[in-house]
C-alpha cells in the first residue's frame, strides 16, 4: 500500500537535510473520543485522487472523522512517547 501525506525536504541552518511532515486532524469519531478529542484525517483509497486534485473548498469537505466501524483501538506501551523507540512492540497491546 502506498502512503501519501504532506511533507517537505529542506536544509536547516547547519546544512542538514530535514524531512518534515504534518498530520491533518479533525474531531474524533466514536472510537477515538475516549482517547482524545481529535484524530488524524483518514481518507479511503477511492478518495485519494480527489484529495490531490481538488480545490481547497472541496478538500475541506473531506476533513471529517473516519468511519468508526472501520478502525479499532487498544492500549499500547507508554514507550510510544519516546522518539528514539521505533519497533513493532510499540503497536502491540499493552498488558
Amino acid at each position: 500500500m502506498d502512503a501519501y501525506g504532506l511533507w517537505e525536504s529542506w536544509r536547516g541552518q547547519d546544512g542538514e537535510v530535514l524531512r518534515t511532515c504534518c498530520i491533518i486532524t479533525t474531531e474524533a469519531n466514536e472510537v477515538m473520543k475516549p482517547i482524545h478529542d481529535r484524530m488524524p484525517v483518514i481518507l479511503p483509497p477511492q478518495d485519494w485522487d480527489a484529495w490531490l486534485d481538488a480545490p481547497v473548498d472541496k478538500i475541506m469537505a473531506m476533513v471529517t472523522p473516519f468511519d468508526g466501524g472501520l478502525i479499532q483501538a487498544w492500549p499500547v506501551s507508554s514507550r510510544v512517547n519516546k522518539t528514539v523507540d521505533d519497533d513493532l512492540d510499540l503497536i502491540r497491546p499493552a498488558n
